[in-house]
């Protein structure tokens, strides 16, 4: 598995900025290099988290996360801390409710929306011109509409804002993003949320050419391989078509707040797969991992970045891979991860750990020993 930079992002999803800037110095300790907030637009007045998701107007940041200059202090103490910053971004959609019907906003008329209609999720034109459970979609073919969009981006980028988040990237034609990104700085971290559906990925695809994706399908392969029926080798190769994002392309998740605010279904792990979940989710190195706020101070999780870490100095080797067992060595014998998916313990054989002394558990600090039914095992050499 190639290598890739050590990146890991933690979703403070709703919280306030000022409760995020406290939390800050903590995350640095647990291993994470950034946060992502949710958007700070001002939106509808509902204290509600669903209220960010509904845009009143892009060019004032005021709202129940806090004002404009609460958001630049947050990122200015990240960086300070050599942390970056992720922002929701909402670009699909107004406010639906009172303005639904008027279609006036501060910088919106009624000629900058599309038609009213009801989403066919059976064809593609209507899942991009189609109202999003009846919130007012934006002609995102509109220059007018391209110009605010990126206007609200630059403000963002002024606030210091590392990359973005784009919500509902499905219901948006990918030349929009074509025009609006066109000529962002190339350092920032931009993914946006595709929710995998049948006969997607080929579509989904063509949003490569400007950002990342939120990794569906790898979410699902992993689903599946922690499943009865699942089998941990054709995880491993994750070429077949349908079965992962290509390579550097997506953010890997365990859950994420749709999942957790059961907004769509169709998407679950077994309820003892969690910690499989983690570990993998976290060292594979070709998609960057997105960790959910509830899940920050997770003692495998914590020590999944340790590995990760480590290991991107390099690369992954797999040295077994079968059906409930899959073992990662660092090509530098640095770091091993042992995904035992079998209900019964499996034991470290010598030669996974390439014949060399100074293993130790990344979680207990302990030497090599057999991972648990079910778990994860988590090993560092010399550090």
């Amino acid at each position: 598995m190639t290598a890739a930079s050590p990146e890991a992002f933690v979703h403070l999803f709703d919280w306030p900025f000022a409760r995020c800037e406290a939390e800050l110095p903590a995350l640095v300790a647990e291993g994470f290099t950034g946060i992502q907030v949710s958007p700070p637009q001002r939106s509808i007045d509902n204290p509600i988290w669903w209220g960010r998701y509904q845009p009143v107007d892009h060019t004032v940041l005021d709202g129940p996360l806090g004002n404009e200059a609460a958001l630049r202090r947050l990122i200015q103490t990240a960086h300070r801390l050599g942390l970056k910053v992720l922002v929701d971004v909402v670009l699909n959609h107004m406010a639906g409710g009172p303005y639904a019907q008027t279609l006036r906003y501060p910088r919106f008329g009624p000629e900058h929306f599309r038609p009213r209609s009801t989403i066919d999720y059976n064809d593609l034109r209507s899942i991009r011109e189609g109202w999003l459970v009846g919130m007012p979609d934006l002609d995102t073919a509109h220059p007018h509409v391209r110009a605010e969009a990126r206007r609200y981006l630059d403000l963002l980028i002024d606030c210091g804002a590392d990359g973005f988040r784009f919500d509902a990237v499905k219901h948006m034609e990918p030349e929009y993003f074509d025009a609006v990104l066109d000529g962002l700085p190339s350092h920032l971290f931009l993914y946006g949320e595709y929710i995998q559906q049948p006969g997607h990925f080929p579509v989904m695809l063509e949003f490569l050419r400007t950002m990342r994706l939120m990794d569906f399908p790898l979410y699902q392969s992993l689903a599946h391989a922690l499943g009865p029926d699942g089998d941990w080798a054709a995880l491993d190769r994750l070429d077949a078509a349908e079965a992962a994002l290509p390579s550097g392309k997506g953010v890997a998740f365990v859950t994420n707040h749709d999942l957790e605010l059961e907004q769509y279904g169709g998407f679950a792990l077994p309820s003892d797969g969690l910690a499989l979940a983690h570990a993998h989710t976290t060292c594979r190195l070709d998609a960057v991992p997105l960790v959910w706020m509830d899940h920050r101070h997770d003692p495998v999780l914590r020590a999944a970045l340790r590995v990760r870490r480590v290991a991107s100095a390099s690369a992954w080797e797999t040295v077994h891979a079968s059906r409930q067992l899959l073992v990662w060595r660092c090509r530098q014998n640095k770091a091993l991860v042992v995904f035992n998916a079998a209900h019964s313990p499996r034991h470290i054989e010598s030669a996974w750990l390439a014949g060399q002394d100074g293993w130790r558990d990344a979680v207990t600090g302990e030497g090599p020993h057999a991972v648990a039914p079910r778990q994860p095992g988590l090993f560092l050499r010399g550090d």
